[in-house]
């Protein structure tokens, strides 16, 4: 643990994301104990640096930070269901759990935010 993962984005991702207008702030939520963290983290910080004019990145520590407005999306009765990957759509949170198809997710998720 504690290493970070590199990931390659696909070639229609990075499309995607240079297509990208709005600026927008990712933000993953994590712990040190997070076994798929890690992947959550490199996807995210890969798509910070193909377009860092347009995104950046918040790593939030689910023990030592708050979650104020995101608290609701990303906890399941007591439990904090991480990773969670989120931006906020005109102030409002949105957010993808766990790692499954997260690249795809994500450019999804940022582009909806393009139209609105």
């Amino acid at each position: 643990m504690g290493e970070e993962e590199e990931i390659t984005l696909s070639e229609t991702t990075i499309e995607r994301l240079k297509r990208l207008q709005k600026q927008n702030e990712i933000y993953v939520f994590s712990a040190k104990w997070c076994t798929n963290c890690p992947y959550a983290k490199a996807v995210a910080k890969a798509f910070v640096q193909t377009v860092p004019d347009k995104l950046t990145l918040k790593i939030v520590d689910v023990e030592e930070e708050p979650l104020g407005i995101w608290e609701e999306k990303i906890k399941q009765g007591k439990l904090v269901v991480i990773p969670a990957t989120g931006i906020l759509i005109k102030g409002e949170p949105s957010v993808i759990i766990g790692t499954e198809n997260l690249e795809q997710r994500l450019i999804q998720l940022l582009e909806e935010s393009e139209e609105k």
